[in-house]
């Protein structure tokens, strides 16, 4: 019997952090003004460890991980994570999150909550904006607002600003261009191109019937809007902003080499002179001048240059700085901003000399 006894006593002090670990732990859920049913709580690191508040805002879990740590999560309210240490018993308390619905959106005809909001209207921030360095400020908003199409015309140094259309193209002979405003007035495409980024508070692009019908049929292929920032009660302040990007060409032609182009030439003289034949036919390029083409033997007499490669670089920079200085009183408020912008073409840079770049 004794050898019995020995024989279990290991088994069991094996089993004890076990019965340690696991603990039932009790508590409320409320906010500022009730207990809040339905809110879910679940064991940080074991999220299948989970329950939810009854109608009273009670909960009842059982700890069976090592973090020791609650999650409450509910719609409308704040993530909150509390740490259960030596507690049995946990009230909380969520922050309600009502910053996304009181958003203050900017319309047709003033400003709008996002709550009491029922057209279609997407809104960006001049924070988001800043957070892509791009020579352009259509370029930047691509990707950030539904519905809104950009197209890249051009690579000219300078000339960055993407064409931009608003749920797409409504007439193929017409217009299309959306209308833009900026502080009431109205903007041209290269106007709103110069525009920087940095003195952008946000952007609204207005998108339905009911949002645009104050601007008449001139809104009908949509409408931006966009606030400037102003200078705020308080101390002068003094930020200044550095920006550097790389850009590469997203799809560039394969071309043909010198030998191959040769060799496809002489074979569109060879199908020319099989239609019409001429005894005294020969093809432009001999074999021996493939031959040169293709092993690169004579440089100068027959050259095959990879001339992408040594005209073009694969990166072209871009930088830009802002230097802002806000402020005021109660009766002036002053927000000033200088920049400035420098965009390198992809084309390498070649000079007279030794070298010669």
């Amino acid at each position: 019997m004794k050898k019995i006894y020995w024989l279990l006593l290991p088994l069991l002090l094996l089993s004890l952090p076990g019965f340690c670990q696991d603990r039932i732990i009790k508590g409320t859920v409320s906010d500022k003004n009730e207990a809040l049913p339905g809110v879910s709580i679940y064991e940080k690191g074991v999220p299948t460890n989970g329950t939810t508040t009854d109608a009273n805002g009670n909960f009842r879990l059982t700890i069976k991980g090592s973090a020791s740590i609650l999650v409450i999560r509910s719609i409308g309210y704040k993530l909150a994570e509390e740490q259960v240490g030596s507690r049995t018993t946990i009230n909380v308390t969520l922050e309600s999150e009502e910053q996304g619905l009181n958003e203050v959106i900017v319309v047709g005809f003033g400003e709008q909550k996002k709550i009491t909001l029922t057209g279609a209207v997407s809104m960006v921030s001049g924070k988001e904006i800043r957070e892509n360095p791009s020579a352009s400020l259509q370029n930047t908003l691509a990707g950030r607002l539904p519905g809104f199409f950009s197209q890249q015309p051009s690579g000219r140094p300078g000339a960055d600003g993407a064409d931009f259309y608003i749920r797409g193209v409504s007439s193929y002979n017409g217009n299309n261009r959306p209308l833009i405003i900026v502080d009431d007035i109205e903007y041209s495409y290269e106007q709103f191109a110069r525009l920087d980024p940095n003195e952008i508070e946000n952007l609204s692009i207005l998108k339905d019937a009911s949002t645009t019908a104050i601007y008449g049929v001139r809104g009908a292929n949509g409408v931006v809007v966009v606030s400037t920032r102003r200078g705020k009660e308080g101390p002068a302040k003094i930020s200044v902003r550095i920006e550097s990007s790389l850009t590469q060409p997203t799809k560039i032609p394969q071309y043909l080499d010198a030998y191959e182009s040769a060799r496809l030439y002489n074979q569109a003289q060879i199908n020319d002179n099989n239609a019409n034949p001429n005894p005294n036919f020969r093809p432009r390029f001999s074999q021996e001048d493939l031959e040169l083409f293709r092993n690169g033997n004579d440089p100068y007499g027959h050259p095959n240059i990879n001339w992408k490669d040594v005209l073009f670089k694969k990166f072209s920079e871009q930088y830009r700085g802002n230097l802002d200085l806000s402020g005021g009183t109660e009766r002036v408020q002053v927000f000033c901003i200088a920049g400035v912008s420098l965009s390198e073409w992809n084309a390498k840079r070649f000079r007279s000399g030794p070298g010669g770049q």
